[in-house]
């Protein structure tokens, strides 16, 4: 076949080997940064099982504080008392179960959150998903010593997180920081717990215990 002096079939025998050459090393290029993604996404699947497991072997002191109720008659000279009811539990079942009209405010005794909840340092994780990494990121705060709450100013009902190993000689642990409402902490332990498994869903996932 020839085109305008030019002798196409010989063009083609001339360049196959180049044009070979070029197809394979666009083909090791496309393995090579698939073969780079699956280990980015490998090593992301790990760190996502990991933060899952940390959260659910996350236990907590959650203590519910409820005053009493004022008999008839009640004149207000004095303080009523409080019922007081303390649970060991993990994060999710704690709040979840969390009856956040009865019990609106939630603080916390200890030096700071990750005492509490140590799976929020994943928060900064640059592998971590960033869906996953912001409802982290929610649910951390900075505890300030000059906040601690005085009982004069802690609301007649509220709930208490404090860490398993307390350190009950640290002066700071039997100090109240404010932390979050407990409608707010619900929800947002809701939304992690959405998204984590959600993300590992994507990985066929469908049976997840958490």
């Amino acid at each position: 076949m020839c085109c305008c002096g030019i002798d196409i079939d010989l063009l083609l025998k001339l360049l196959g080997p180049a044009l070979s050459i070029v197809t394979l090393f666009l083909a090791w290029k496309i393995y090579k940064n698939f073969d780079v993604k699956k280990q980015y996404l490998n090593q992301q699947l790990l760190i996502v099982n990991k933060l899952a497991s940390d959260i659910a072997s996350n236990e907590v002191y959650f203590t519910f504080y409820l005053r009493a109720q004022p008999p008839p008659n009640y004149s207000g000279n004095q303080d009523l008392p409080r019922s007081i009811t303390g649970y060991r539990l993990d994060f999710f079942s704690s709040t979840m179960a969390t009856d956040v009209e009865k019990f609106p405010k939630v603080f916390v005794q200890g030096r700071y959150i990750t005492e509490v909840f140590p799976f929020l340092d994943y928060r900064n994780n640059p592998l971590l998903p960033s869906k996953i990494a912001k409802c982290l990121r929610e649910l951390y705060y900075p505890l300030e010593y000059t906040l601690s709450i005085s009982d004069d100013d802690l609301p007649d009902n509220y709930i208490t997180l404090s860490p398993i190993e307390r350190k009950n000689n640290d002066p700071l642990s039997s100090f109240l920081y404010p932390y979050q409402d407990s409608k707010d902490l619900k929800q947002k332990s809701e939304n992690l717990r959405k998204e984590i498994i959600e993300w590992l869903k994507t990985y066929g996932a469908e049976d997840i215990n958490f």
